[in-house]
């Protein structure tokens, strides 16, 4: 989903302003009430609350342990990192190296999964631990027995299908969401929609979010089921456009600082789910059933 903008730490390449200048007429010309006075809807839905890469404080990152302890806690799920080991395994992990979060060292990319599991992995103090990166299809066998309990897969370096397929035999493509990122990521959706219907997959408009109508437009061009914002692209016109669209959205805050306060005005703005590396902040939230004015 050329690259706009994508994930955090993704390169950012220039628009052509031609290029996009035709695309928002495009959307435009499809929907020709894009843009328009903002209308209002009510919405009333229990709040979703994930951690991202698990529960951090509790666990290393990307870890089943970390995974658990979102569980325990009374999380809706978690959000991991998908990368590829050196001979073809879907593995949690978040950087293209293990230098920051394993005792090792080197890429990911050049790791066997028996070599990566003979690593331990670091907590957020830098400390060892006696917890060890997982496979993916590890994680998904840990929560198999968790109804309703989620997980949102980031597709770092990661085949699709292979993934897809992985979610498939385990019959969870209800619980686990596709992250495939931004518009230079489009082969990804197809791929995924076309492996299987019931699979769920998410968009990162990234900026994009800031153009009326866009956002509808690749919800429906790709038939996704959910849609992605950080928090630095919110519309100030609110989610309602691409909830009317069909989509779940979802949302990151980063940080901690007046952490609930930011919350609320993204539930505010019509988010549905909330993830985040301190989600024990958010917990008065949760359960908790809010009629929401959104645009």
């Amino acid at each position: 989903m050329p690259s706009f903008y994508g994930n955090q730490g993704r390169t950012i390449r220039p628009v052509r302003p031609v290029s996009s200048f035709l695309a928002v007429l495009f959307v435009l010309w499809l929907f020709p009430g894009a843009v328009c006075a903002q209308e209002t809807e009510t919405i009333t839905s229990r709040v979703l609350l994930w951690a991202h890469r698990g529960l951090t404080s509790r666990a290393p990152e990307n870890s089943l342990a970390a995974i658990k302890a979102a569980h325990d806690l009374g999380l809706q799920g978690c959000e991991v990192d998908v990368r590829t080991t050196a001979d073809g395994h879907l593995v949690l992990m978040h950087d293209p190296t293990v230098d920051r979060t394993t005792s090792g060292k080197g890429l990911l990319k050049d790791y066997s999964l028996q070599k990566l599991q003979g690593l331990v992995l670091s907590n957020l103090r830098n400390e060892p631990t006696n917890h060890f990166p997982p496979a993916l299809v590890q994680a998904l066998e840990l929560i198999s027995p968790w109804t309703g309990f989620e997980l949102t897969l980031d597709l770092k370096e990661a085949d699709p299908i292979k993934a897809g397929r992985l979610v498939l035999a385990k019959k969870l493509s209800g619980r686990v969401t596709f992250s495939v990122g931004g518009p230079d990521r489009v082969e990804s959706a197809v791929a995924l929609r076309a492996l299987d219907p019931r699979l769920r997959i998410s968009l990162d408009p990234g900026w994009w979010w800031k153009v009326e109508g866009v956002p509808a437009f690749m919800i429906k061009a790709l038939k996704a089921t959910d849609i992605f914002a950080a928090e630095w692209y919110f519309p100030q016109r609110g989610f309602g456009e691409a909830r009317r669209a069909g989509a779940r959205v979802s949302v990151y805050l980063w940080g901690e600082k007046d952490l609930l306060a930011r919350a609320k005005r993204a539930l505010a703005l019509g988010a549905q789910g909330i993830s985040c590396d301190h989600p024990r902040l958010l917990l008065p939230l949760l359960n908790s059933k809010r009629g929401v004015k959104t645009p």
